[in-house]
């Protein structure tokens, strides 16, 4: 292989390498592009109205923990219910119970269709009946990473950061990736 044929396998290499680092950008600001978007759509969903998707994410409290000690909330993945569809035992996510201001995950016991009334349970002990317009949605499990994001980014101020979070990640790939490419792309070619 003589000199001209190495040269041009170098600058081949190197054109590869730069197209690479291209790609990701691209890709990273697409993934991020469609995840503002998504998270764009959860924010105009923020009143469980289910308009977009027939789930949402809330903050609950999660079952079979001492009600007589410090309770602790996680965020829930809830999907839209029909009263009519409810059955005994189903876990569902409503408002209010203990005279607490905070979404529980409480199984159903019973339903009185001519009311919209469930009667529901934290603990299997206590039961309480409360009209269908305080239940949110029927629990589905607990939320993912993603799910988490979703669910703050339902609020103004947690949709803000996320936006200027992915912002960042995209001018810090830029400064840090691409800026020490075209950096070392100018060292070598003087």
């Amino acid at each position: 292989m003589n000199s001209s044929e190495a040269e041009k396998n170098h600058l081949n290499k190197k054109n590869l390498s730069k197209n690479i680092t291209w790609i990701g950008f691209y890709m990273l600001v697409l993934v991020l592009f469609i995840n503002v978007i998504i998270m764009t759509l959860y924010l105009m969903n923020s009143n469980y109205e289910y308009r977009i998707f027939n789930h949402a994410y809330t903050e609950a409290v999660l079952p079979d923990q001492d009600i007589n000690q410090v309770m602790k909330t996680d965020i829930v993945q809830i999907e839209r219910y029909n009263l009519k569809e409810l059955e005994p035992g189903t876990e569902v996510v409503m408002c209010c119970d203990y005279q607490i201001d905070i979404p529980w995950v409480e199984r159903v016991v019973d339903k009185d269709m001519d009311s919209n009334q469930i009667e529901t349970t934290y603990d299997g002990l206590l039961s309480t009946t409360v009209s269908e317009d305080h239940v949110y949605g029927v629990f589905i499990k607990e939320a993912s990473i993603l799910g988490t994001i979703y669910y703050s980014s339902s609020f103004l101020t947690g949709y803000l950061y996320l936006v200027a979070s992915h912002t960042f990640l995209v001018l810090l790939y830029y400064v840090l990736i691409l800026g020490r490419k075209s950096e070392r792309v100018k060292s070598h070619s003087k």
